[in-house]
């Protein structure tokens, strides 16, 4: 009995105490609170892009020696574009001379890569030559990018001051005219100058650009040659070596004017004179000399990509604002320059090169009378 007794005693202990647990779970699980979920971890956002310059070379190619003013106006550029470009590349300068610039030009063309990374600096005559389908040329400028250009002035004839009197007279030594390819813009003014003045010149073909000019002409072996770049005769005139002759003049409300850094030199109309022709051969000397072409020409191959020209284009023309561009090319090319950027001289190429066929012809037939092609 007593053992029953005990045993209910435990059993009634036991109840209460489960009830009593379940009771504290219960209020516990009332109270307590959820539990915060943890944040989801922010995504690490990926790091910008570098620069598509950045650690990169540009190389710009010159289809001229050096010292000449193509290669001038380069480094100028080469040192100073840098600073423009996102990635600051370095950019360097290589000469490649030949056949009066075509062979650059040619290979930039149909060669270089599009990258933007391989640009060209040519000169007017680039423009010339493919307007008069020299065999030689290979290229349409049209269908490259045109980054910008530097126009240098008109082209000026410089002669050895002891040739001056041999040019008008018959009976004489001729005059050697140097030239690369004998169609480049300024051989206008000796071509003409034979034809219609009686000019007493032979032509010598085959130099690389204007710094073979000066050595030639300081050693004699030629007597004449044609350049946009001022510095270059202007170290021929303190030398007491040559002088200026002529010039294309610049264009000034329909009119050719001397340029503002040569006022004294004649301009190539004036001296014909009463012997300007008229008609065709007229036509085709504008048309050789170009309402307004193009000069020192910075080119990028055809389909290289527009998010790269267009950040070239840009650099470019941040650049021609830098007062540092201006004083270099005033103090070693020229005074007095001009400038297109991007389209504006694209369209300056595409107006030189809207020439008539018969106007086209007359040059050439020029330059097979007097011996410069056959």
């Amino acid at each position: 009995m007593k053992q029953k007794k005990l045993l209910a005693l435990i059993g009634s202990i036991c109840l209460v105490l489960v009830l009593t647990a379940t009771s504290l779970m219960t209020a516990c699980a009332k109270t307590a609170p959820s539990p915060t979920p943890s944040p989801a971890p922010s995504p690490t956002p990926s790091p910008e892009p570098a620069p598509f310059y950045a650690g990169r070379f540009i190389t710009i190619v010159v289809g001229y020696t050096a010292g000449g003013g193509t290669d001038m106006v380069a480094r100028i550029i080469a040192a100073l574009l840098p600073k423009y470009l996102p990635g600051e590349p370095k950019v360097v300068v290589r000469n490649t001379p030949g056949g009066g610039g075509v062979i650059a030009t040619n290979t930039l063309y149909n060669i270089t890569k599009p990258d933007g990374l391989t640009l060209l600096l040519t000169s007017c005559s680039a423009v010339a030559m493919q307007q008069q389908k020299v065999g030689t040329v290979k290229y349409d400028l049209t269908k490259c990018v045109a980054i910008g250009n530097v126009g240098v002035g008109a082209s000026i004839i410089t002669i050895r001051n002891d040739a001056l009197s041999r040019l008008t007279d018959p009976n004489a030594k001729p005059v050697v005219c140097g030239s690369a390819e004998g169609t480049e813009q300024w051989m206008a003014m000796p071509m003409y100058g034979r034809e219609f003045l009686g000019w007493n010149i032979r032509w010598v073909l085959g130099f690389s650009g204007v710094a073979d000019f000066g050595m030639a002409i300081r050693r004699a072996e030629i007597d004449m040659f044609g350049t946009s770049a001022a510095s270059i005769f202007r170290d021929l005139v303190t030398e007491d070596v040559a002088q200026p002759l002529v010039q294309f003049g610049v264009l000034r409300d329909g009119s050719r004017v001397p340029r503002p850094d040569f006022p004294d030199v004649p301009v190539f109309v004036d001296v014909l004179g009463e012997k300007k022709p008229e008609g065709l051969p007229w036509e085709a000397y504008m048309g050789w000399i170009g309402p307004q072409i193009p000069d020192k020409l910075l080119l990028a191959p055809p389909g290289t990509p527009p998010e790269i020209t267009d950040v070239l284009i840009d650099a470019f023309a941040k650049l021609v604002q830098d007062p540092e561009f201006d004083r270099q090319i005033r103090q070693r090319v020229n005074e007095a320059y001009d400038v297109g950027i991007g389209e504006d001289t694209a369209t300056m190429m595409r107006e030189a090169l809207m020439v008539s066929p018969a106007a086209l012809d007359y040059p050439k037939e020029l330059q097979r009378k007097f011996g410069i092609t056959e």
